[in-house]
């Protein structure tokens, strides 16, 4: 296995389940109406590192099939596992080889809440070091019809083969459906180190030359932080047609070179943001003074395919819902949730062997539950969850892991829904915000947001307007957007500079007006948020039989 060299990899996951952009505001060309762009791209592909193992092109039954354990794989997903464990989940094992490549899928899981297949892939002989990426994995109906799901693997280093499940939220309409589940191009990925000429002394931003593996250059922008810290915006540009992420997790290091030490971080960073097509954000912090060491260097590091197998593995499979509708319980609510705006209630319980899903309906075609995390108590078991909208139906959906728990003995628990850590979305109050006298210089104007007192510094930097806002108040969440009116009262919405975690406990906002050259600005508050981290919704959901 090769050396992560110290440096943690990030919890993409996690982080993309936070990120607000589908908080921000824009103006629909249509009408002048507006809209909110919800972003569902997320992270879920973790390269599996690879060292090595190891033909027909059909799919064959696998007769002598190998013990796999799933149990690191499916940390997240302890409802699969404990399906898993009491014997459920239809077996496949089938088995399609090319080019000396062979594709696995070993149990899959069908029932009323999501469909989940376990496969492997022995990819051969490999170079160590390497990891296994894909030109595109994918689940497919009997039309062709690709269903939409994300999928996470993990390399088995004792049987040298690649561990991975694909989930997908889509449900069957009949009690079997023809699926096929394939792979196309297999590329055998390494990790490349590029340097980069970035001066930290330069305020300036800085476009970089790269102009190699798909990678056209890089733009580094930096911006001074409080107790002698500066955040690196970096943003990098890919040339056209090639996809961002086949450049894996691509981020700048830095390393001292008398001592070969690489240089962490202030905090974990985000990465991979998108930005305008074919752009990808990253926001590290660093202490001032590392960077502006003479011996300090920088390197641009990425992944690019060593090789690639070129070709498809199909599988075609039949699946089943009859072994999960044994254990399948409906239930029709009518729960009201007066805390939760919208005309919000709790509408149906579905509870399968992997996975208690909860419905809301609500009369807004999006609504945002003003909560962080969510639990459903089960008796003296306690499940955890997260919400997801449902493709603006007016509906939202908490899912919750089984763990532990068989369905059956879930149907017959009193159960109450706990939603903790609130945090509630405010309209600005229409009052200007007069940003006079700009230029490079920073300044700052204190203002009440609410109860709230927020502070806006602004300035001009590489043509551009940036406005800070903060708030010393912990239960202040933010500032989500700032904008301005043109003759005629159309607002001009700033776009962010910087990407923010709903929930993290930090307020700061940074927006940007591109191209600004007036010296005053009067600015006003779109939304801003407010935070109850200790506040808790219980509501009683069941009594139990």
């Amino acid at each position: 296995m090769k050396s992560d060299r110290g440096v943690p990899y990030p919890d993409f996951e996690a982080m993309w389940d936070r990120i607000q952009q589908n908080e921000l505001h824009a103006e629909a060309e249509a009408g002048g109406k507006s809209w909110t762009p919800v972003v569902s791209q997320r992270f879920h592909k973790r390269a599996a590192m690879i060292l090595g193992i190891s033909a027909a092109l059909v799919a064959v039954p696998v007769y002598a099939a190998i013990q796999y354990d799933w149990s690191d794989l499916l940390s997240y997903r302890s409802g699969i596992m404990t399906a898993l464990e009491d014997g459920l989940g239809q077996t496949i094992e089938q088995s399609v080889t090319r080019n000396g490549i062979t594709l696995t899928v070993h149990t899959a899981f069908t029932d009323e809440n999501r469909t989940v297949l376990l496969y492997s892939l022995d990819p051969g002989p490999v170079t160590e070091g390497q990891s296994i990426d894909y030109g595109q994995l994918s689940l497919r109906d009997d039309k062709g019809k690709l269903i939409k799901g994300d999928f996470n693997q993990r390399y088995n280093e004792q049987l040298g083969v690649v561990q991975g499940y694909f989930e997908s939220e889509w449900v069957p309409s009949g009690s079997l459906s023809e699926l096929t589940f394939g792979i196309e191009d297999v590329h055998f990925m390494e990790e490349a180190r590029f340097p980069v000429s970035y001066n930290p002394k330069q305020s300036e931003a800085q476009e970089l030359k790269i102009g190699r593996d798909g990678v056209e250059s890089l733009l580094i922008q930096s911006f001074p932080q409080s107790e002698g810290e500066v955040l690196l915006r970096s943003v990098f540009r890919f040339a056209e047609n090639f996809k961002p992420e086949q450049a894996g997790w691509v981020r700048i290091e830095i390393e001292q070179k008398s001592d070969q030490h690489r240089t962490a971080a202030r905090n974990p960073g985000i990465f991979g943001t998108p930005g305008k097509p074919g752009e990808v954000i990253n926001e590290q912090v660093f202490s001032a003074e590392q960077l502006q060491k003479e011996d300090t260097r920088f390197e641009m590091v990425y992944s690019r395919a060593a090789r690639t197998s070129t070709g498809v593995w199909g599988i075609d499979l039949q699946l089943s819902k009859k072994q999960m509708e044994k254990s399948t319980f409906q239930e029709k609510l009518n729960v009201p949730l007066p805390q939760v705006p919208g005309g919000t209630s709790v509408h149906e319980l579905i509870i399968t062997p992997t996975q208690v899903r909860v419905i809301l309906k609500h009369q807004e075609k999006v609504l945002h539950l003003p909560y962080q995390r969510f639990e459903l108590h089960a008796g003296e078991t306690v499940l955890q969850g997260g919400s997801s909208l449902v493709d603006y139906s007016k509906s939202t959906e908490l899912r919750f892991e089984m763990n532990g728990l068989k369905a059956d003995e879930l149907a017959g628990l009193p159960m109450t829904l706990v939603a903790k850590h609130r945090i509630d979305e405010h309209e600005g109050d229409g009052t200007p915000i007069l940003l006079n006298r700009i230029s490079e210089q920073r300044q700052s104007v204190e203002v009440s947001l609410g109860a709230y007192p927020v502070q806006f510094t602004y300035y001009r930097k590489d043509g551009h307007l940036y406005v800070e806002s903060s708030s010393q108040d912990s239960r202040f969440g933010g500032v989500t957007q700032t904008y301005y009116l043109e003759e005629g009262g159309k607002r001009i919405y700033a776009k962010p500079a910087k990407t923010w975690l709903r929930g993290d406990g930090d307020n700061r906002r940074m927006d940007v007006y591109e191209n600004f050259t007036a010296q005053e600005l009067p600015v006003y508050v779109w939304m801003y948020t407010t935070e109850a981290p200790k506040e808790e919704l219980s509501t009683p959901l069941r009594s139990g039989q």
